[in-house]
């Protein structure tokens, strides 16, 4: 069996990379051997270590033991997520050849998402890119936890299989 190890954009709001880590699992059956987490800038970093902690809390309960690795990406330099991506991802192949290796874009920034999904194509790896909209009118759900949004007024998707 392959390794599955996520890589994720993080910005300033934890929630949005927690709930799509969260929906990643339940609703892809998408459960994480790794977690890599691509934070655009010093806030961001803040907001992943508080991601961290929930992953962890989350592969507790399941009973999983998953490696989380924090990474910056420099917000002024689209260049920074192309190369930090592709850097991650060479480890990970080198590591696990087999890896099945999804990105999960929702949580960030227009310049550093694209950096990562050509990284993702530059290295032909990426088996999934995840992306988790939530309605606008989910609004004032939007510091909470994906169980306490109404199924309704969200929906993930595998951006490559259309699902």
């Amino acid at each position: 069996m392959s390794n599955k190890v996520l890589v994720a954009m993080v910005g300033i709001n934890p929630w949005s990379a927690i709930n799509s880590v969260w929906a990643a699992i339940v609703t892809q059956d998408f459960v994480p051997d790794e977690v890599h987490l691509l934070a655009s800038g010093k806030e961001a970093v803040v907001s992943a270590h508080k991601v961290v902690s929930c992953i962890d809390l989350i592969m507790a309960k399941m009973k999983k033991n998953c490696t989380i690795e924090v990474l910056e990406v420099d917000p002024d330099d689209p260049s920074s997520s192309f190369e930090k991506a592709c850097d991650t991802i060479d480890k990970i192949k080198k590591k696990h050849p087999e890896a099945e290796i999804a990105l999960d874009i929702t949580s960030g920034r227009k310049m550093e998402t694209v950096g990562a999904i050509m990284a993702g194509y530059h290295r032909k790896a990426l088996k999934h890119i995840f992306y988790l909209s939530i309605n606008s009118e989910a609004n004032r759900h939007r510091d909470c936890p994906l169980f306490m949004i109404p199924s309704s007024l969200y929906s993930s998707t595998d951006l490559l299989r259309g699902r």
